[in-house]
C-alpha cells in the first residue's frame, strides 16, 4: 500500500531551473513551493494517459491538502523516528549511486579491461604468505628476488619457496588472461615485459613476484576444419599422429579429410566446423583452438568421438570495445576493481574538498586505542585540541574527531571496524601504522564527510536528485501520518464505524435482500445431523464456535464455514438451500446446513464493513484538512500561477 501510495504522490521536480530561476508559487506553513514543482505535478495528472483530467484551481487544493499534511506531520516529529529516518537513508543512498560515481575511471577501466581481454600472458609466480607480522615475509620475499636478480632459476626458486600449490610446476599459471586473477596482481602481470620478471610486490594473498614468457592473442572467433578419426583402438592413435604430421608437414587439408576422415557429414565441406561460437563442440577441442596463434595452423586432441586434427580457417579479431562493453562491464562490477574505480572516485573528492591531515595529528589516538581506564582516556581528551585536519576550506582539531572515535572504541577488536578501501592519510605519524585500528576509523570518519559533502553540491546543482529525494521525505511522512490520523483510527475502532454507520444508515441500502447467517458445508450426513442439532439448539456465534472447536482441527477438516450476507448468485450453497434457485454439488462436502435469516437492508455496520470503513475515513481525512486549514497559513501567488502550462 505505501509503494502505491507514494507512487500516486510523484511529486518529482524534474525542471533544470535554478532555484534563482524558479519562482516561488505559493507559501504553504511557511515553506515556499516553487513552480516547477507544482507545475511538472500539474501537468503529469493531466497528461494524455489519465483518464480524468482536473482543472488548475482543483489541483491548487488538492496540492495544498497535501503540504498541509506533510507540514503537520514535519510539527509532530515524524521525521524523528527512526522508523523514518531508517527507510529514508536507505533510499537516499540507494539513490545517490548514480551520483557518487568516477565515470572518467569507470570508462577508463572499461578501456583497459577491453585492451587486456584481446591477449593473455603466459606467466609463473612466486608467493610468500603473510602473517600478522608482516616483516619476515618481506624480508623472504626480497631474499628469493635477490637470488634472481644473481641468476638463478625462477621455477627453482618457485619449487623451493613458493607458498602456492602451483610450485609443483615451477609456479606456472598458465595463460593470465582478464578478469582471472585479483586485480594488482593482474596489473602486474600485463605490466612486466616478456621475458622479465616484476619486482616484490603485494596482494591480499601475500607478496609475491611474477615472471613473463609468452603472450597469446584472444579471438571474438575462431573458424575451423577438421580431420576425425574414431576411436576403435591404439592403431587409431597411430592413423591420427601420422595424419597430423602430414598436415603439419603441409600436404593439403582438404585431401587429407577426404582420403581419412570418419566425419560424413564434413566430408563434402573440406572438414571444415565453422565457427566456434556458432557450434556446440567439446571443451577439448575448443581449449585446443584457443592455443593456436596463426591461420593454417594445425593441432590435434581428443574427445569421445576419436581423434581430431584441427586446422585454424580464419581468425575474428576483435575490433571496437563495443563487441565486449556489455559483458566487461558486468565483470568489472562483481570484481575487485570495483574498489580501484571507488578509491579513484573518493581521491578526486579529497582533492576537491582540499582534505589534508597534519603530521602526527593521529598519534595521540593511539595512545586512546591501548588506554583502557575511564580516567585515562578522560585526560587524553582534554589533550586533544591540535589542528587534526583541513576540510574545505576550514581547519578541524582532535576534538572534532573525538565524538566519531569515541563511539567506535566499543567495536574496537571487532569485525565491525572494517578496513577501508582508500587512504586519505597523507602525511607522517608517528607510532601509527598504515592498517592501525585509528586508520581505519579515521579514514571510514572522512569517506563519510566526503559523500556527505559530494551530495550535499548534488542536491545543490541538480533539481532531479534534490526533489526526487523531496519526494520520498514527503512521501514517507505523508504516509506514516495518514495512517494514523485516518487509515488506522478508520479501520481499528468499531465502535466509531457503528456510530457511523448507525447515523448514516439511509445511505447504505440493498438493491435486493440478502441471507445473513452461517453456511456450513459438512463431509457426511454423520457430520451433518451433529452440527444441524448445534445450529438449532446455540446461538449463531456460540454455534459457531463449537462447530469450529469440534469439527476443524490441525490434522483434519469436517467442515466448511462461511459467514456473511450473500444476495442470489453469490453462494452456490445459500442459492441452493435458500433461494432455491440452483443445485448446489460438491464431492469434498456435499452437505449444506444453514443458520440465518434474509434480510432486506442491513442491520449493522459489519453487514457493509467495506464502504463504511471507506466512507468513515473520507470523513476523517474531511474534517482533518478543515482543521489544517485553520491551522496553517496558505499563500497563493496568483500572477505565477496564472503562467503554468
Amino acid at each position: 500500500m505505501k509503494r502505491v501510495f507514494l507512487s500516486i504522490l510523484s511529486l518529482t521536480l524534474l525542471s533544470a531551473s535554478s532555484m534563482a530561476q524558479d519562482p516561488v508559487i505559493m507559501n504553504i506553513a511557511g515553506e515556499d513551493i516553487y513552480k516547477s514543482e507544482f507545475e511538472y505535478i500539474y501537468n503529469k495528472n493531466n497528461s494524455v494517459a489519465t483518464s480524468e483530467k482536473k482543472s488548475l484551481d482543483e489541483y491548487v487544493d488538492l496540492f495544498i491538502n497535501y503540504k498541509l499534511k506533510v507540514a503537520e506531520a514535519k510539527r509532530q516529529g515524524y521525521d524523528s523516528r527512526e522508523t523514518y529516518k531508517h527507510e529514508y537513508e536507505q533510499y537516499r543512498m540507494q539513490l545517490s549511486a548514480p551520483y557518487l560515481k568516477d565515470e572518467e575511471s569507470e570508462s577508463e577501466m572499461l578501456e583497459e579491461a577491453f585492451e587486456r581481454y584481446k591477449y593473455g600472458v603466459l606467466s609463473s609466480h612466486i608467493l610468500v604468505k603473510c602473517s600478522k607480522d608482516t616483516t619476515e615475509a618481506w624480508k623472504k620475499i626480497n631474499m628469493i628476488y635477490d637470488k634472481l636478480k644473481n641468476g638463478e632459476d625462477f621455477a627453482s626458486l618457485a619449487k623451493e619457496y613458493s607458498e602456492c600449490p602451483s610450485k609443483e610446476n615451477g609456479g606456472s599459471l598458465g595463460y593470465v588472461n582478464v578478469f582471472d586473477m585479483v586485480y594488482d596482481f593482474e596489473n602486474m602481470v600485463y605490466s612486466t615485459p616478456i621475458g622479465t620478471y616484476s619486482k616484490p610486490f603485494r596482494t591480499r594473498f601475500g607478496y609475491h613476484i611474477v615472471k613473463t614468457f609468452d603472450k597469446l592473442e584472444n579471438f571474438k572467433d575462431w573458424r575451423i576444419s577438421h580431420i576425425m578419426i574414431k576411436n576403435d583402438g591404439e592403431q587409431s592413435a597411430i592413423k591420427a599422429d601420422s595424419i597430423f604430421s602430414l598436415a603439419k608437414n603441409g600436404a593439403d587439408f582438404e585431401s587429407l579429410v577426404a582420403k581419412f576422415s570418419d566425419d560424413k557429414a564434413t566430408i563434402g565441406k573440406g572438414g571444415d566446423l565453422g565457427f566456434v561460437s556458432n557450434g556446440f563442440f567439446p571443451p577439448q577441442i575448443t581449449s585446443q583452438v584457443k592455443l593456436m596463434k596463426s591461420l593454417g595452423e594445425v593441432g590435434m586432441c581428443g574427445t569421445a568421438f576419436g581423434y581430431h586434427i584441427i586446422k585454424l580457417t580464419d581468425l575474428v579479431p576483435f575490433t571496437t570495445i563495443e563487441d565486449l562493453k556489455p559483458y566487461l562491464a558486468t565483470k568489472i562490477s562483481k570484481s575487485d576493481r570495483v574498489e580501484a574505480v571507488s578509491r579513484s572516485f573518493m581521491k578526486k573528492l579529497q582533492d576537491k574538498f582540499g582534505v589534508s591531515v597534519y603530521e602526527n595529528s593521529l598519534s595521540i589516538f593511539e595512545k586512546l586505542v591501548d588506554e583502557q581506564s575511564i580516567e585515562g582516556r578522560e585526560n587524553l581528551y582534554r589533550l586533544m585540541t591540535e589542528p587534526m585536519y583541513t576540510f574545505y576550506g576550514n581547519v578541524y582539531s582532535q576534538n572534532d574527531f573525538v565524538p566519531y572515535m569515541k563511539d567506535r572504541l566499543p567495536l574496537i577488536g571487532s569485525k565491525k571496524v572494517k578496513e577501508n578501501v582508500v587512504n586519505f592519510i597523507d602525511s607522517k605519524q608517528e607510532g601509527v601504522e598504515n592498517g592501525d585500528i585509528v586508520y581505519k576509523v579515521f579514514n571510514s570518519y572522512i569517506l563519510e564527510l566526503l559523500v556527505e559533502k559530494e551530495l550535499e553540491t548534488v542536491a545543490a546543482t541538480n533539481a532531479e536528485y534534490r526533489n526526487l529525494l523531496k519526494e520520498y521525505s514527503d512521501g514517507l511522512l505523508l504516509f506514516e501520518i495518514s495512517s494514523d490520523k485516518v487509515w488506522n483510527k478508520a479501520s481499528s475502532s468499531k465502535k466509531k464505524l457503528e456510530e457511523y454507520f448507525n447515523e448514516h444508515k439511509d445511505k447504505y441500502t440493498w438493491s435486493e435482500p440478502r441471507f445473513k447467517g452461517l453456511v456450513v458445508c459438512s463431509v457426511n450426513k454423520e457430520v451433518y445431523d451433529k452440527v444441524e442439532k448445534i445450529l438449532k439448539t446455540n446461538t449463531e456465534s456460540e454455534a459457531e464456535n463449537l462447530i469450529r472447536k469440534e469439527f476443524i482441527t490441525d490434522k483434519v477438516t469436517l467442515v466448511k464455514i462461511e459467514k456473511g450476507a450473500y444476495p442470489k448468485g453469490a453462494n452456490p450453497a445459500v442459492d441452493d438451500k435458500i433461494y432455491k434457485t440452483a443445485t448446489y454439488s460438491s464431492d469434498s462436502y456435499p452437505f449444506v446446513s444453514t443458520r440465518g435469516s434474509v434480510i432486506s437492508a442491513p442491520q449493522e455496520y459489519t453487514d457493509v464493513k467495506g464502504l463504511v470503513t471507506a466512507d468513515y475515513q473520507t470523513y476523517l481525512e474531511e474534517e482533518w484538512i478543515k482543521e489544517l486549514r485553520k491551522k496553517y497559513d496558505v499563500t497563493v501567488n496568483k500572477d505565477v500561477l496564472n503562467t503554468v502550462k
